[in-house]
């Protein structure tokens, strides 16, 4: 399970409702993609989602972070190799 949010410009938004359409295919273009890429992860029983704060001063600029239980991150480490708790580029 997954718990997917956006913060663009010191804002949070549901990029469903977004009114720009190249702005709007941007951001679901990344939602599917961090969808995708973090559906090998698995969340014990009675633990927390994985949470994934796709963050950025523009949709031009966007990383992404995470954070979860130390078991979760763990999976993230071994499993794709990436390290919690820094900024991930995003590349679109």
């Amino acid at each position: 399970m997954l718990d997917i949010s956006f913060e663009i410009g010191g804002r949070k938004l549901d990029p469903c409702f977004i009114g720009d359409g190249i702005e709007k295919a941007t951001l679901l273009h990344v939602l599917r993609d961090v969808r995708r890429k973090f559906s090998i992860i698995r969340v014990p029983d009675r633990e927390d989602p994985l949470k994934v704060l796709i963050k950025g001063d523009d949709v031009d600029h966007l990383h992404y972070e995470l954070d979860g239980s130390n078991t979760v991150l763990e999976q993230v480490r071994d499993k794709m190799g990436i390290i919690p708790h820094r900024k991930i580029p995003i590349v679109v």
